[in-house]
């Protein structure tokens, strides 16, 4: 994500932080997962950006983080990181993808 980020690409910047919340949310990291899919959002919208794959994907990440988190309000989790930069948002991304606690055993309800 870094080098996205070295070419100023937005474009794959906010699909890989909405790929990385899929995967988040697939871990059972929810609150990061919402983050990082609100940062993504943020992102994609400020370029006007928008192709199918990556719209499934946001689509399908926030049914399972409303199923799970039915208090999340995304709108105000956008409001709350539009002032973040993609820069800022990229060292946040990897901090929480560097924490011990991403796991196989936190993917917990996926394995029922």
């Amino acid at each position: 994500m870094r080098v996205w980020a070295q070419l100023h690409d937005p474009l794959s910047i906010g699909q890989r932080l909405i790929g990385v919340a899929s995967i988040l949310a697939m871990a059972d990291r929810l609150d990061d997962a919402a983050r990082a899919l609100a940062h993504g959002r943020v992102i994609l919208a400020e370029i006007g950006a928008e192709e199918a794959w990556v719209t499934r994907l946001d689509e399908q990440t926030e049914a399972v983080l409303t199923e799970h988190l039915p208090d999340l309000d995304l709108a105000q989790l956008q409001l709350d990181v539009a002032g973040v930069s993609a820069d800022e948002a990229i060292v946040w991304v990897l901090s929480v993808l560097s924490r011990p606690d991403l796991t196989d055993e936190s993917c917990g309800w996926l394995q029922s």
